[in-house]
């Protein structure tokens, strides 16, 4: 009898709860695509940890989220189950808020950093999946400190 056999690994630092920015690499029938995301609720003041995101984000159900990664890769026309996976979380950038008031615009500015990465990314040739927008203004030094993370995440 044959049995699959997959594995997964993550440092347990990546359970803290706050503002993350998560760069998807995602390889695919030899192409690499790029997927970025935050935590961060839009509605409520919730900001947990990347790891307890990763199930929604291959969610297959009806009721799964327009913007997760499954539902970028079936846009696109990928088959998440013939995808290999790599994932840089940054983070926490913000500590978790209490009060939607105070969430609120550190999700703007996680928006906005996303932008400007998938902005950065796409010049320099990768090829992004899902929708970012620019919301409030960020530091340029956050941006670049983002930059050169990804950028020895993705050999480049």
């Amino acid at each position: 009898m044959s049995i699959d056999e997959y594995s997964l690994s993550f440092d347990g630092g990546m359970l803290r709860r706050g503002f993350w920015l998560n760069v998807w690499a995602i390889g695919y029938n030899g192409q690499q695509y790029i997927y970025i995301d935050q935590t961060g609720d839009r509605i409520y003041a919730n900001a947990p940890s990347p790891v307890s995101g990763l199930s929604r984000h291959f969610d297959s159900s009806k009721h799964a989220p327009e913007n997760s990664l499954a539902s970028c890769l079936h846009a696109a026309n990928i088959n998440p189950q013939g995808c290999i996976f790599r994932m840089l979380a940054l983070g926490p950038i913000f500590k978790e808020q209490l009060t939607i008031h105070k969430h609120e615009p550190l999700r703007a500015q996680m928006e906005t950093l996303k932008y400007e990465l998938a902005t950065y990314l796409k010049w320099r040739g990768f090829e992004l999946i899902g929708q970012c927008q620019k919301v409030a203004p960020v530091s340029q030094d956050l941006i670049d400190a983002a930059k050169s993370k990804v950028n020895k995440f993705l050999k480049i």
